[in-house]
């Protein structure tokens, strides 16, 4: 069937049974009989991974052999939806195959019959084949064990659904209901989330209970339903489709399916620093509350921001040298279109004698429970921003977005002396730094830092050894793969957190 509205039913049918003595291919039978071993010429991906702007949410690949241009790090949170092999095309969500065309209804039948007799003979073989169309990408799983806990839960993006009206009735709950992780304790594979109604601000708890029915997966809403959030519930009971939520355990709901991604366990060198030290920072709290953020407020006894630590505390720590008249500057880039949180400028490295740029992009740990766990994804959003702005890095390409910057916030954002209760810059202090930049070649050290205090060292670290468990597992991957595009830019990667 061509019309997706259709076909969507008649799959819907066969799941539920309402189409009896029929049932859609196991995906496991469709990947071992025309994906594994084969040339894969064309993948269908969808991911797996946060809606965030840094990075895709779809994509489609294309090549003579794609089995060794699949990015084990970049790929590692897609999902193949669809594959074109040199031996069939494969739809694995709807259970679909497609050939050549084909020039005679004999032709047709051949083909139909190749079809059938090849899921007989890999349908037998069942028990020992995997769901793995590529080792470096996501794979789509059908147990439930080992999942959990959610971290976070968001809308699915209209545009990847198929279907008009489907697409329309996403855009109406969007438009509708925000939807957030909730607070109730549930069972790790379960989701408490939060549903407000935008209308009145009317916030309701529900629990997500994930299951599967041959092997599709089903999402039932519990909790009370009240007549305004009915629509909410009969919608996403309908269409898990709609709904995506993030694991701890690096599984994923996403596009109706459970996928778990590609974990590449990788040594990575967290550096655990104090966020204690004389002042009592909280972790979880960025930067100064308030809009627009009030920088100034970190010059202040009262401010316990992650901001404050960076300049009071964190430079001294983190090995970068004070703010200095003609040698040193700290810049403030918060905001809409930012380079980094801040940019730490050096004319003539100590170490080094020549100049050293460092981006610092800080992010407030998901808790500051001293209890709180690793998490992966707690550097997820931060990592990206931090690789996405690798390509901005240098000096000269600075200048222009400065310019505009320094201008607009005038002397509030860059300073040439170490942190005091109450500093405030000259005017001349932005000019002498943009000064520096435009002096700055090619000959020049950079270096990226994250500040994202979740994890904790004593959960980290095992008598000093890396701890190898799932999440810290998951945690050297992503971090090992943000290493890796820093390096390919010539930059040093570091990611700091907290000493406890």
């Amino acid at each position: 069937m061509s019309d997706s509205e259709i076909k969507a039913e008649v799959v819907d049918a066969l799941y539920t049974g309402e189409i009896t003595g029929w049932r859609p291919a196991d995906e496991r039978v469709l990947v071992n009989a025309y994906i594994t071993d084969k040339t894969l010429k064309t993948l269908w991906l969808g991911s797996t991974h946060r809606n965030v702007s840094v990075r895709p949410n779809s994509k489609v690949i294309s090549g003579l052999d794609l089995a060794d241009a699949i990015d084990p790090f970049g790929d590692s949170t897609f999902v193949a939806g669809a594959v074109r092999s040199d031996k069939a095309g494969v739809s694995l969500k709807r259970s679909g195959l497609w050939f050549r065309p084909s020039k005679s209804w004999v032709d047709l039948g051949d083909i139909a019959k190749a079809v059938l007799d090849v899921l007989v003979e890999t349908q037998a073989r069942i028990a020992t084949l995997s769901y793995q169309v590529h080792w470096g990408l996501a794979t789509n799983v059908f147990d439930l064990s080992g999942v959990g806990p959610a971290y976070d839960v968001e809308w699915a993006e209209a545009d990847t659904l198929k279907g008009s009206q489907r697409r329309r009735k996403l855009e109406d709950l969007k438009s509708r209901f925000d939807i957030e992780i909730g607070g109730a304790a549930v069972a790790n594979k379960d989701v408490s989330i939060n549903v407000t109604d935008k209308l009145d601000g009317t916030t309701c708890a529900f629990v997500l209970q994930p299951t599967f029915t041959s092997d599709r997966l089903v999402l039932a809403v519990t909790g009370a339903v009240p007549a305004q959030f009915s629509d909410f519930v009969n919608r996403i009971e309908a269409d898990p489709e709609f709904i995506r939520v993030y694991y701890d355990s690096w599984h994923t709901i996403a596009n109706a399916s459970l996928s778990l991604a590609v974990v590449q366990d990788r040594p990575f060198d967290l550096e655990f620093l104090d966020f204690a030290p004389g002042t009592n920072y909280d972790v979880d709290k960025e930067k100064p509350p308030g809009l627009p953020v009030p920088i100034a407020d970190i010059f202040t006894d009262a401010d316990v921001s992650l901001f404050k630590w960076v300049f009071k505390d964190g430079l001294r720590q983190m090995g970068l040298s004070q703010p200095a008249p003609g040698a040193c500057w700290l810049y403030c880039d918060d905001g809409s279109g930012e380079i980094a949180d801040f940019i730490h400028i050096e004319l003539v490295n100590a170490t080094t004698g020549i100049p050293k740029i460092t981006l610092i992009h800080v992010k407030g740990a998901n808790s500051k429970k001293t209890s709180r766990r690793i998490s992966a994804g707690a550097y997820e959003i931060v990592t990206a921003q931090a690789m996405k702005n690798l390509r901005r890095m240098i000096s000269k390409s600075m200048i222009p977005d400065l310019t505009v910057s320094i201008v607009k916030h005038h002397v509030g954002r860059v300073w040439d002396q170490p942190w005091s209760v109450g500093l405030v810059s000259s005017a001349a202090t932005g000019v002498a730094m943009l000064a520096a930049l435009a002096t700055i070649t090619a000959n020049c050290d950079y270096e990226v830092i994250v500040v994202q205090p979740h994890v904790l060292q004593s959960k980290y670290l095992v008598e000093g050894t890396p701890n190898l468990n799932t999440a810290s597992m998951q945690l050297r991957s992503l971090l090992f793969g943000g290493q890796l595009l820093a390096q390919a830019a010539g930059a040093k990667f570091r990611v700091v957190s907290d000493n406890r």
